[in-house]
């Protein structure tokens, strides 16, 4: 709770540092002005591991920037996620710029995906969702952003803290029961250090 309140927080002060830019042309007498503007209804689709945490990642840039969102939380996990909702109905908030909703993601996330009315599709989920989220915006040729399975790598040097290497790598592999894509899948180990580590994590 206390990270994700953090997002919150750091977005919040993006708010100030959102701006455009004039870009120096290459072409004589030209200038080229950078200008942003809201991409328009964002779809997010939430994981089950972290799903609080999710939402803010979407809520949060969508709303700073202009834009619509409709959140899918898992529909294995989406109680945290409707409290906040809750709590967000008491701000005066304009009406649809925050929508939540429930259902599985062959039936709602496959439509919510297909909708013309979408101009980005956001997920964090599986290696195998993430090609069904393609082909269906592809369709409209919506924007896509997708965090699918990691394959994150710890990396022993011999001048680490040994005892806090090993504690990091184990806290990573059982978190969820290794079941988040930031753990770590594999580890490389300088030689020298090899045997001092194996031992530890042995242990």
């Amino acid at each position: 709770m206390d990270a994700t309140a953090e997002y919150f927080d750091y977005y919040a002060g993006w708010a100030r540092k959102y701006e455009g830019e004039v870009i120096q042309s290459d072409n004589p007498k030209e200038n080229i002005l950078l200008y942003r503007q809201p991409i328009g209804v964002v779809v997010g689709v939430c994981p089950w591991n972290f799903p609080f945490f999710v939402m803010a990642r979407n809520v949060a840039p969508s709303l700073l920037t202009g834009c619509t969102i409709v959140l899918k939380p898992c529909s294995e996990t989406p109680n945290t996620t409707f409290e906040f909702a809750k709590l967000i109905s008491s701000i005066r908030l304009p009406k649809g710029m925050l929508n939540f909703v429930s259902g599985g993601g062959s039936s709602l996330g496959d439509a919510l995906v297909r909708s013309p009315q979408v101009g980005l599709v956001t997920l964090t989920g599986s290696v195998d969702t993430g090609p069904r989220i393609i082909s269906a915006s592809a369709e409209n040729i919506t924007k896509t952003l997708l965090e699918l399975g990691g394959k994150a790598p710890g990396i022993i040097c011999a001048d680490c803290a040994m005892d806090m290497a090993v504690k990091a790598v184990v806290d990573s592999r059982i978190i969820f029961s290794g079941q988040v894509s930031n753990c770590a899948e594999r580890v490389y180990v300088e030689a020298e250090v090899y045997d001092e580590f194996m031992d530890k994590l042995l242990e």
